[in-house]
Parts: structure tokens; C-alpha cells; sequence
């Protein structure tokens, strides 16, 4: 059932997918700047309120769900989209990082670049990890505003991290392992929670 669901919703953002190619390249040249590409990983999240807003549309959870155990099987496949989606634009990510450094001459120390797109990770996750249950749980039109607020939330989080941790003077492996484990721990819970929210949900 999930390799079904899975090649569903691939159709279903196809064309959105590939608009993320476009938008790398768009970033590179106009933006020059290192962490554009943490765009490409925003958007890259954001793809999946398109498939959870056209399962609403078209009542596909009526006539998918038949069990309890299928109501898993749904949850889970989106946050597999999900993982799938973030290695895609992470690897994106990082070309698009190094490219900067060879044009435009950019940050090129490995592990700042690596900081650069975990931090576009742990992002992605954040906005992944809060679209879903509250998709799930409001629905796709009440969710938007308050998504919203969720993608705005961690943004401006960054900025003011950046200047609070820059006067800690953490070491760079250091907020690499912290921004992955902070990546696994908010998937993890949120998945968790998700399940719940769609086994107990009156379709």
C-alpha cells in the first residue's frame, strides 16, 4: 500500500518538483550569496501541503481508509515524501553551495557549507513536522495561516540564534550534531503524533 501511495503523490507534485530545479538555478545567479539554498529545502517541505491539501480535496482518505492499519500506512508514507524530499534538496543544497564558491567566491570551508545545509535541514524538518498533524488535524484551509506562522517561527529563530551563538562561539561539529539530532527528534516526535491524530480522526 505505501509504494502505491508513494507513487501517487509523486504525480501529484511532479510538476512542483521540478520547479525546484528552476529555483535553484534562480537562486544561484540572482542571489549570490551563501544560504540561498536554503530556499530550495524550505520549498522543497512545503511540496507536501500540496499532496495533503489534494487528498482532502478529493476524499481520498474515505475511500482509502478501511482499517486502522491503513490509516499508518497513509501517515507513514507521507513522512517517507518527506525524508525523500529533504535529500533531494539537501543535495541540491550542497551543489548549489559549492557552486557559489567557485562563481561568486563564497564561504568554501566543507564543514561551514555542511553547517549551512543541515541548517536547512533541521529547517525543513521543523516546517515538514508541523505541516502534517496540523493538516491532518484542521485541515488543509484552517492550517494554511497558522503553517505559516510555523515556517515564519524557525526563520526568524535562525537569525536570532545566529547572533546569540556567535557570541557562545560553539564549534562547528558541535552544531552539526545538534542540528541533526534537533532534525531526527522533531520527525520523530511528530510522526508519533500524526498517527494518532489520523487514527482517531472522524473521516
Amino acid at each position: 500500500m505505501t509504494k502505491a501511495l508513494f507513487y501517487k503523490d509523486i504525480v501529484a507534485i511532479k510538476k512542483y518538483a521540478a520547479m525546484m530545479l528552476l529555483l535553484g538555478v534562480v537562486c544561484t545567479l540572482l542571489l549570490r550569496s551563501s544560504g540561498s539554498s536554503l530556499i530550495i529545502m524550505v520549498y522543497a517541505s512545503s511540496l507536501l501541503m500540496t499532496t495533503l491539501a489534494i487528498d482532502e480535496r478529493d476524499f481520498f482518505y474515505r475511500r482509502a481508509v478501511s482499517d486502522k492499519g491503513n490509516r499508518k500506512a497513509i501517515v507513514v508514507e507521507k513522512y517517507i515524501l518527506l525524508l525523500i524530499l529533504l535529500i533531494v534538496s539537501g543535495v541540491m543544497a550542497l551543489i548549489m553551495e559549492m557552486v557559489l564558491s567557485r562563481l561568486y567566491g563564497t564561504e568554501t570551508n566543507g564543514l561551514v557549507i555542511a553547517t549551512t545545509v543541515l541548517t536547512g535541514l533541521a529547517l525543513s524538518s521543523f516546517a515538514g513536522g508541523v505541516t502534517i498533524p496540523m493538516t491532518l488535524k484542521f485541515g488543509a484551509e484552517k492550517a494554511r495561516i497558522l503553517i505559516v506562522v510555523c515556517y515564519l517561527a524557525p526563520a526568524i529563530a535562525v537569525i536570532w540564534a545566529q547572533e546569540k551563538l556567535s557570541a557562545i562561539k560553539l564549534s562547528v561539529p558541535l552544531l552539526m550534531v545538534m542540528l541533526i539530532v534537533f532534525s531526527v527528534s522533531v520527525l520523530t516526535v511528530s510522526a508519533f503524533v500524526s498517527i494518532r491524530i489520523f487514527q482517531s480522526k472522524d473521516l
